[in-house]
């Protein structure tokens, strides 16, 4: 079986670090709902050729069945979720670095390397590498992109079922046309949309 870029980057890694940890953050750039963090350390010798960054991945459908396949075939996985609150008290990206930490630090014993998204983890006691567009660079980030995506879609279900003029299912949360219409029409609803983001201090002079 000929292997992707993604896995093939992994494996080199592996000549030097035996257990490799990815972490990746989803929803960082959503107005409403929450961050999601994941961590995996994959099962060696795991590989699905579906497998690339989440945003490539449309189905939602195709995304849980990747999911499950991940988890199954995962020595560890851990994940956090950031909920809105936080993300307006401390930033998104200091969010995405708390979620991070926390899953680097609970798997700490478990793992040689830690690859993460870009973002570095301040003080972990074992070697990273922060990669630019890691989760189109990485297998084990790549996993991990999947899974917290996965995770956050059943979250923003569940939001859609509770508030379900504000379409969750549809707009994820991002800051859609339709999204922006709706806002517009019902207002914000605290606790679940990200109150000190630009797009959200502009239109709440509107609302």
């Amino acid at each position: 079986m000929n292997k992707n870029n993604l896995y093939n980057f992994d494996l080199n890694l592996k000549k030097q670090y035996s257990k490799i940890l990815g972490v990746d953050e989803v929803g960082r750039g959503c107005i409403a709902g929450p961050l999601v963090v994941c961590g995996v350390i994959l099962k060696d010798n795991f590989y699905d050729g579906n497998i690339k960054d989440s945003k490539k991945i449309k189905s939602i459908e195709q995304r849980k069945k990747l999911k499950n396949l991940i988890i199954k075939n995962s020595l560890f996985y851990l994940y956090e979720i950031i909920e809105p609150e936080t993300i307006d008290l401390i930033g998104p990206k200091k969010a995405s670095v708390l979620g991070m930490t926390k899953i680097a630090n609970q798997l700490i014993d478990y793992y040689d390397l830690c690859l993460t998204d870009y973002e570095k983890i301040p003080d972990l006691l074992k070697t990273q590498m922060n990669i630019t567009k890691g989760d189109n660079t990485s297998f084990s980030i790549a996993c991990a992109s999947i899974v917290a995506k996965s995770i956050r879609d059943d979250l923003m279900e569940q939001l859609h079922n509770l508030y379900p003029y504000f379409e969750f299912n549809k707009n994820q949360g991002y800051l859609t046309k339709r999204h922006i219409e709706l806002l517009n029409k019902y207002g914000a609803i605290k606790k679940i949309h990200r109150f000190s983001y630009k797009p959200m201090k502009l239109m709440n002079s509107k609302i």
